[in-house]
C-alpha cells in the first residue's frame, strides 16, 4: 500500500491522541486560584469596613440631639435677665428727688431770710457770706435801702421739691406775698446748703 505524502510524524486524522486529551494547563489554575484569593480578601476588607462606617453614624444622631436641646434654655435664662426689673440702682442726680427734707436745707433757708432783711450793709453781706453763693451776694451787697423788704416771715417754710444737689423752699410774708428761696448743695459751707435764687411768686 502506498504512502500518502501528507502523511507523517505530525499528521493524524483520527481521534485525538491521549497526550491531546490531558488536563488544564497549570497557569489557568494558578490565575484562578489568585482571583479567589483577590475575592476572599476584598470579601474580608469590606465586612471590615461596614462596621465602622456604622458606628460614627449611630453617635452622631444623638449628639446632634442633645446639643440642640439646651438651646431653647439659654435664651430664655438669657431673657429672663435682661427684663428682671430693678438689678442696678439708680444713682442720685439733680433729677431724683428725695422722699424726706435734706438736712440743713431749712436752717440755711431761714438764715438767708434774715439776712436779707437786714438793713446794715455790712452785716448783711457777712450773714449772706454763711447762706447764700457768691453771686447772689454780691447783688444784694449793694441793695439800696429803700429796696430792703420791711415784710417778716409768717407761718411755717415749706420744702418743696429736693434732691441730693439741689432743693426749693418757699416761704409766706407778712404783706401777703410769697418768696421762692433755690438752693444748691455745697458741703463746704455752714448748713451743707447755699441760696442761689429768690424770686416772688405772688
Amino acid at each position: 500500500m502506498a504512502r500518502n505524502q501528507l502523511d507523517g510524524q505530525g499528521m493524524a486524522y483520527g481521534p485525538p491522541r491521549a497526550a491531546a486529551r490531558g488536563g488544564v494547563p497549570r497557569s489557568t489554575l494558578v490565575l484562578a486560584l489568585v482571583c479567589a484569593l483577590l475575592a476572599v480578601a476584598l470579601a474580608v476588607a469590606l465586612m471590615q469596613r461596614m462596621p465602622s462606617t456604622a458606628g460614627p453614624t449611630v453617635a452622631t444622631t444623638p449628639t446632634q440631639a442633645v446639643s440642640a436641646e439646651p438651646t431653647p434654655a439659654s435664651s430664655s435664662v438669657s431673657s429672663t435677665g435682661s427684663t428682671s426689673p430693678g438689678s442696678r440702682p439708680t444713682p442720685g442726680t439733680d433729677a431724683t428727688e428725695r422722699a424726706g427734707e435734706p438736712a440743713g436745707v431749712r436752717d440755711a433757708a431761714i438764715q438767708f431770710l434774715r439776712a436779707w432783711r437786714e438793713p446794715s450793709a455790712d452785716v448783711r453781706v457777712s450773714m449772706l457770706s454763711q447762706v447764700a453763693t457768691d453771686r447772689l451776694t454780691d447783688q444784694l451787697s449793694d441793695m439800696a435801702p429803700a429796696k430792703i423788704i420791711k415784710a417778716k416771715p409768717v407761718g411755717r417754710l415749706v420744702v418743696g421739691q429736693a434732691s441730693d444737689y439741689a432743693a426749693s423752699a418757699d416761704q409766706k410774708l407778712s404783706d401777703k406775698s410769697m418768696v421762692r428761696m433755690q438752693l444748691v448743695y455745697d458741703p463746704a459751707s455752714r448748713f451743707g446748703w447755699l441760696v442761689d435764687t429768690i424770686i416772688p411768686l405772688q
